[in-house]
């Protein structure tokens, strides 16, 4: 099983179903080309599946889940901070 590892750009806000494969392993979050992006190391052999990702700013209210990192957009001074939510059903 060779893995490798892709970048997922997200919206910046609330929740997103995100496909990818299945048993993708989230990485880090972060921001380029004016996006918020997650890296995760997957098996591109395996089928998609979609992924819940909550992305909030400071202060707003966050969903359950697993903390994946933060992503600082060019030229805001505002933090996306991004959640897994786990797969969707």
């Amino acid at each position: 099983m060779s893995q490798t590892v892709w970048k997922f750009p997200i919206p910046p806000d609330d929740v997103a179903l995100v496909p990818m494969p299945d048993g993708a392993e989230l990485l880090c979050a972060g921001a380029q080309g004016g996006e918020v992006c997650v890296w995760a190391r997957v098996n591109p052999s395996a089928p998609l599946r979609s992924r819940r990702l909550r992305v909030a700013g400071t202060g707003h209210s966050e969903a359950r889940g697993g903390y994946v990192g933060t992503a600082w957009l060019a030229g805001e001074q505002r933090a996306h901070h991004v959640v897994d939510c786990g797969w969707s059903a």
